[in-house]
């Protein structure tokens, strides 16, 4: 019952709404005496007799009730004066007619000694008509008028080409904040021409000039219509001249969520990035025929694997995944993609290792790509030993099993975080990578690591909390002004990622070129503008502060790493420039599975050190800790890892 009863927000709006209403319906009333006597007057030479004024009255006030009726039944009284469309003038001529017909039933046939002139209410009707028109439009001029000496109002600039232009037109018109100076368009053709009253300034080209000239303080983009191609380039004018622009789709005001634009604005769009090509029969001859399995198949990279091996007509796909829901969905999508593809879903956990082992010596997978892992930085922050678990074990377990087997090539998804690791999910990836270079030269196996930035779009990236935040109305949460980010999308990430596959050295450590790092605070920007609003006024921007696990900015290679190019431009292998004595990962991988089985999580920590590479940022372990560590077994070697990290630190 309580959502029954008016809000305080209704009670607010209701006498003003009842205050136009009645407005409305008395100047409509004005305008109807008006017309009758203007019919008389027109009628009789303009000049009016005693029995011409008894015609009048006698018949006014049935008009007037007639008219009232049909503006009621025509909602003319619901319709305020200042945002009249062509769209008024139907309902409004439609009225003039019914209540015309009405009154004309009352004073020809049921009243006829009045001898109402006929001529008059043709005169009336017409004359009415035009009254009502002009004032509807003459207080839309008005409005037009005020708004456009009104301080606030943003000079804009609409840019597209088709029939999209003439909808977003209509909604930059309607808008009490915008005011359409000029139309841009692709059509040389349209130049000189108008655009529902709005001049078509110039071409695309001449963008940046028009808006100088124009005074045009925002830029709309006008979407579908641009194309992908020539909407990166129009927003990467706009941010490079620092002019404020946004997105919009015809009809956008009405826009039914913000999920409308993410439809047709690219990850590439948003993140200013040509796609990438690969070598197709380079790809297909590497895959077809042979068996492939993907672990985490279910995951944004996994998944994307899963879609574009299965193009490449490999003898047989298996889907490996802990998640069931994720498994399901991938499963039935492949099967629906490809229904001649012996397709094999796995539910499996990749630590489980007997239970893995007994699947890999049974489906013996020529081809394994590892994606499988935990990614999410906070999460690993408070649980670092699910980081060491899943990530570190969960590696070398599918690593060893692969070599079992007897697959030909692993390939291991890694991260830009494994560099210089702040994070304990960075350090796990590290580790990772790690364990896979050792299990290379024990095994005939091929092992590669393809390592690249942060990728648009998968689950849990920066970009998609974006989007959830620009849906639910903001704020928009950014760490720092100055945090930058390597970003490509997930379909670009996997082309790679199997291109470096088909020439991967093995135990070699591939990299991919991100292009240049984005600014993390200018991406918030650039998708709240192609969502159609505008930052810090529709939709703020809120800078929260780095966390604890957090750079600035990422890198893809570490002090005693190089690059090197290989066959693809965008793909570069990674040399070590500096060699030592280390601990053996896979042993301690070993060791590590015994001591988590038996609960023994500060002690795996107490070990890290041991094996972590010396860039490693990764938070101090405690130094109140360190005799609790010490009591349950933690090496001397560890304690003073610690102590040296936390000095070299500070």
């Amino acid at each position: 019952m309580a959502n029954l009863l008016p809000t305080d927000n209704s009670r607010q709006l209701m006498p003003q709404t009842m205050a136009w209403r009645a407005r409305t319906v008395a100047y409509l009333t004005v305008l109807s005496t008006l017309s009758m006597l203007g019919a008389f007057w027109i009628r009789f030479d303009f000049s009016l007799n005693v029995d011409d004024w008894r015609q009048v009255a006698a018949a006014l006030p049935l008009a007037l009730a007639c008219r009232l009726i049909s503006f009621y039944y025509f909602r003319l009284d619901r319709r305020p004066l200042n945002t009249a469309s062509y769209a008024d003038v139907p309902p409004i001529a439609g009225s003039v007619a019914a209540s015309t017909l009405l009154y004309a039933l009352f004073v020809l046939v049921l009243l006829p000694e009045l001898k109402f002139p006929r001529s008059v209410l043709l005169v009336d009707a017409l004359l009415l008509t035009a009254m009502i028109c002009g004032l509807y439009f003459w207080a839309r001029l008005l409005t037009e008028s005020r708004r456009k000496k009104s301080p606030g109002i943003r000079r804009v600039l609409v840019v597209g080409e088709g029939p999209s232009v003439l909808g977003v037109l209509r909604d930059v018109r309607a808008s009490q904040r915008w005011l359409p100076v000029a139309v841009v368009t692709a059509e040389a053709s349209s130049k000189g021409t108008e655009l529902l009253g709005v001049p078509v300034a110039g071409t695309l080209p001449e963008l940046g000039q028009i808006a100088t000239r124009t005074g045009a303080d925002l830029i709309c983009l006008v979407n579908p219509g641009l194309g992908r191609k020539r909407l990166m380039e129009l927003t990467a004018q706009c941010r490079r001249e620092q002019r404020d622009f946004v997105l919009l789709r015809s009809r956008n005001s009405v826009r039914e969520s913000a999920q409308s634009w993410v439809d047709d604005v690219s990850i590439e769009t948003i993140l200013q990035r040509e796609e990438v090509q690969i070598d197709l029969a380079e790809v297909e001859t590497f895959i077809r025929g042979r068996r492939v399995l993907v672990t985490g198949a279910g995951g944004s990279i996994g998944s994307e694997l899963c879609r574009q091996i299965a193009t490449f007509q490999p003898a047989a796909l298996y889907l490996l995944e802990r998640s069931e829901n994720n498994l399901f969905y991938i499963n039935r999508e492949i099967r629906q993609q490809c229904p001649s593809l012996k397709v094999v879903p796995l539910l499996l956990d990749i630590t489980d290792q007997l239970t893995l082992e007994r699947e890999f010596d049974e489906v013996r997978p020529q081809i394994v790509f590892h994606a499988a892992a935990f990614k999410h930085v906070g999460m690993m922050e408070d649980r670092p030993q699910e980081a060491v678990r899943n990530n570190v074990i969960g590696t070398a377990t599918v690593a060893r099993a692969a070599a079992r087997a007897g697959a030909e090539r692993f390939i291991n998804v890694s991260t830009d975080k494994a560099v210089r690791p702040k994070s304990y999910m960075g350090l796990s990836k590290r580790l990772a990578e790690m364990a896979v270079q050792e299990m290379n030269q024990k095994a005939s196996t091929s092992f590669v690591t393809v390592r690249f930035g942060n990728v648009a779009g998968s689950a849990g990236s920066v970009v998609q909390l974006f989007r959830q935040q620009i849906e639910q109305g903001g704020p928009v949460t950014v760490t720092d002004r100055e945090a930058k980010r390597f970003f490509m999308s997930i379909p670009e990430a996997v082309r790679l990622v199997l291109q470096a596959a088909v020439f991967g050295e093995s135990g070699g450590i591939f990299v991919l070129e991100m292009g240049t790092p984005v600014v993390i605070h200018e991406l918030a920007r650039t998708m709240i503008s192609l969502a159609g609003y505008l930052p810090d006024v529709d939709i703020p921007v809120v800078f929260t502060g780095l966390g604890a696990a957090e750079k600035m900015t990422e890198e893809l290679q570490d002090d005693d790493e190089t690059t090197e190019p290989t066959e693809h431009g965008r793909i570069h292998i990674i040399r070590k420039t500096k060699s030592g004595a280390r601990v053996s990962m896979l042993a301690k991988v070993e060791r590590w599975r015994d001591l988590l089985k038996q609960g023994e999580t500060d002690q795996v920590l107490s070990e890290l050190p041991e094996v972590w590479p010396p860039t490693t940022q990764v938070r101090d372990l405690s130094l109140n800790r360190l005799p609790e560590l010490t009591a349950a077994g933690g090496s001397v070697v560890a304690m003073k890892a610690v102590k040296r990290g936390s000095a070299s630190r500070n």
